[in-house]
């Protein structure tokens, strides 16, 4: 099969009789003549938009469709056919038909002849003859007729032109005359394979030598000629000067190296693909971003089937492109040939034929994986870190109301008689506010403004100290895995966060295992590279204990990973579950100076990884987790106590005045001051203050409330932590979180006045 010649369009488009071209897998037209425009009725348009079937009466359809499933590639006569035009009507008509290649679709060139009146198609072809010779004189290609010697018997100007001869000498040469032995010997085979298989033979290549002694290349078709009889008589083709077509490709492949060179050592991915998606070329870098072993073995895989992870991604670009004739800078997902998700940038251009079809793309690939992760980690940690200061001043505030509703709740209880009715209410709605202060004190640790106590600690003995507890947590269906060894992994951390950690991973695990599973608890020691620290939250490179928890549940798609830590969000249904549990790990991890980083796909269960800074020194051992009820506090000094917040403030005066304490209160920090200077005498054992108030702060108020009362003690207290506090408290303050109960204020200024002077 070969190409159709350009340059035959003009004979093919003026021939008499109808000529046209059919795909020979749609059986489409591609392209007709305006012969067959006249036979048959119908319009160029109209033809293009049908097959051959449609100018066939039906019946005679399947004895078609048989003849054209034999054809193969060779050249075909069949006649006579009934073939139906656009009114209706049907004649009998002769078919001559050959295979060509159109625009890279394999298909077939046919002359239709109408044989109902044959002496009227001759008569045409007579009155066409010097047309049809006027043709053959002006193409480009050069024509020729030889009988079974290979003797010249006709030829056109073109063909003597490449031989370099008069025409009036052309007609009677032979092959040898114009060829040496060599090239003589090829043309002999060449036509001797014609006459014994009786295919023809397209673009036979051979050397000729001119009149003058220059050689020129040639490329020729052969086709056996039948007489009237059907007996060969002789052979016919086309003959082509392709010399200057030769130095173009010679100098085509030397570029091809440079240019080949260019490619091979590109640092992006770059490939060539047909609009089907198949490849056509790839360069080494494309084969190492998609994990594959060599390029022939990425050349054998399908671009929308094997490379995109949404396999009709690509079908959707192709429709952009065609909107936009743009491909520039797309992002698109791909997976590696492991199945490895990336995220890849595209940027390329789509390649034409001749006729103006999109044939193909080139593109150039960049992998953007780690620059979107990057990204992603920013976009996620500034949506964490505003939730969180969003998170801390509502705990903080919240805070104050906790404060006030135990207080007043302490107050009515010590005025009820222990067996009045109106008790139990009254506890229940301090248990409440109890449950609201744990509520702020999550809050507090996603914020990260929750009180810590660090000592350093061995993460092996944390977890074997609350193995029991975990287990009785999980219950019977999830079996607890631990993997650890002592010293490995010793951090500087608040014994308590990492519990409340440990416990909430292990909660959140139970509920993502419903038919039971298996968690896995790894303590190990791991040294973190720059490339891996860029990828995860730009943790820094070096040494680091890591945390592992994995359990065997349902797992979590993107969306849902990218929500995990925020407050508030979960996925059970409502009333299960606050949604704080995952914010409150989040929070505890980061105040502790660590990372966290979570692993799950759905139905493949979920892994939390943290990393947390190693310590030196000797781990602090465990204290006892709980202690009989504290004596009641009694005392007789006299505490300033100022609180912005009088909800706050007037249950606390009135309880520590209960226990004995004289107590002075202040709105504010100026208030306290005139207090302080109304009365220089007057003795005030404790300023107890709250740290962030409107106007002067709390640290302000104790510098000048000490240069008044020097030997005065200052307990702070607040609703934010120590750390978050950074500036606003002294090296060493004595510091009470909110929220907090009565007792507990009395307890600490009792410590504190009975605290040794430093």
């Amino acid at each position: 099969m070969t190409s159709f010649p350009l340059d035959c369009r003009l004979l093919f488009e003026s021939h008499p009789l109808p000529m046209w071209v059919y795909d020979v897998e749609t059986l489409g037209f591609l392209a007709v003549n305006d012969a067959a425009v006249l036979q048959y009725g119908y319009t160029r348009d109209e033809f293009l938009a049908m097959t051959i079937k449609d100018i066939r009466p039906p019946e005679d359809v399947p004895a078609l469709l048989a003849v054209v499933a034999d054809l193969g590639d060779g050249s075909h006569v069949a006649g006579p056919w009934r073939h139906r035009r656009k009114d209706g009507t049907v004649f009998e008509a002769e078919v001559a038909s050959q295979a060509v290649s159109w625009g890279g679709r394999r298909a077939r060139l046919v002359v239709g002849q109408d044989v109902t009146g044959r002496t009227r198609v001759q008569q045409s072809l007579l009155a066409h003859e010097e047309r049809y010779r006027t043709i053959l004189a002006t193409i480009e290609e050069g024509y020729y007729e030889v009988d079974l010697a290979g003797k010249l018997t006709f030829a056109n100007d073109a063909l003597a032109r490449i031989l370099g001869h008069p025409a009036a000498e052309v007609i009677g040469l032979e092959h040898w005359q114009y060829t040496d032995l060599d090239n003589a010997q090829r043309v002999f085979e060449a036509f001797n394979r014609v006459y014994t298989t009786g295919q023809p033979a397209r673009a036979q290549a051979w050397e000729i030598i001119r009149k003058d002694g220059s050689r020129r290349a040639v490329e020729a078709s052969i086709q056996l000629v039948h007489g009237p009889m059907g007996e060969p008589v002789g052979f016919r083709g086309i003959v082509r000067d392709v010399t200057q077509r030769q130095r173009i490709e010679q100098a085509l492949r030397e570029s091809e190296v440079h240019y080949r060179s260019l490619v091979e050592h590109a640092p992006f991915g770059i490939y060539r693909t047909t609009v089907e998606g198949g490849f056509v070329a790839v360069n080494p870098a494309l084969v190492e971003m998609l994990g594959y072993d060599s390029a022939d073995e990425l050349l054998a895989a399908d671009l929308a089937a094997d490379i995109y992870l949404d396999p009709s991604e690509r079908a959707r670009r192709i429709g952009d492109y065609r909107r936009t004739q743009s491909l520039r800078n797309v992002e698109t997902r791909w997976k590696r040939k492991d199945g490895t998700p990336i995220w890849v940038r595209l940027n390329g251009r789509g390649v034409w034929d001749a006729e103006g079809n999109l044939e193909g793309f080139e593109v150039i690939v960049e992998d953007v994986t780690e620059r979107r992760a990057l990204e992603d980690q920013l976009r996620l940690t500034q949506r964490l870190e505003a939730v969180g200061r969003l998170a801390g001043g509502v705990a903080h505030d919240f805070g104050n109301l906790i404060t006030a509703i135990v207080g007043y709740c302490d107050l009515v209880l010590r005025a009820l008689a222990p067996d009045d009715p109106r008790r139990a209410d009254i506890e229940e709605i301090r248990k409440t506010a109890q449950r609201g202060g744990t509520l702020t004190r999550q809050l507090l640790a996603y914020s990260r403004r929750q009180v810590l106590a660090p000592q350093v600690l061995d993460l092996h003995e944390v977890l074997a100290d609350m193995g029991n507890l975990l287990r009785q947590a999980l219950g019977e269906d999830v079996r607890l895995v631990a993997a650890s060894q002592p010293g490995v992994a010793v951090v500087r951390a608040d014994r308590g966060g990492l519990e409340q950690v440990l416990m909430n991973l292990a909660l959140n695990a139970r509920d993502a295992m419903p038919r039971g599973g298996r968690l896995t608890l790894e303590i190990s020691r791991v040294t973190l590279d720059a490339a891996y620290g860029r990828l995860h939250a730009n943790l820094p490179p070096g040494d680091y204990a890591l945390l592992a928890v994995s359990d065997t549940g349902i797992g979590m798609d993107a969306e849902t990973r990218s929500h995990a830590f925020e407050p508030f969000f979960t996925t059970k249904p409502l009333g299960q579950g606050t949604g704080l549990g995952l914010a409150t790990v989040y929070g505890i991890v980061k105040q502790s100076g660590g990372y966290i980083w979570v692993y799950s796909e759905p139905g493949l269960g979920t892994t939390f990884k943290i990393y947390l800074p190693l310590a030196s020194g000797e781990p602090t051992a465990a204290g006892p987790r709980a202690g009989e009820e504290a004596p009641a506090v009694r005392g007789s000094e006299t505490i300033l106590l100022v609180e912005d917040e009088p909800a706050v403030r007037a249950p606390v005066k009135e309880l520590l005045e209960d226990a004995g304490f004289r107590v002075l209160e202040a709105a504010d920090a100026r208030a306290a001051l005139a207090l302080v200077e109304r009365d220089p005498d007057l003795a005030i054992h404790v300023l107890v203050t709250d740290v962030v108030m409107p106007g002067m702060k709390g640290h302000e108020l104790a510098q000048r409330f000490r240069e008044r009362r020097p030997g005065a003690l200052v307990l702070f207290t607040s609703g934010y932590s120590p750390q978050a506090l950074a500036g606003e408290l002294p090296p060493g303050a004595a510091f009470l979180a909110k929220p907090f109960t009565p007792e507990a204020l009395a307890r600490k200024v009792r410590e504190l006045l009975d605290r040794p002077p430093a």
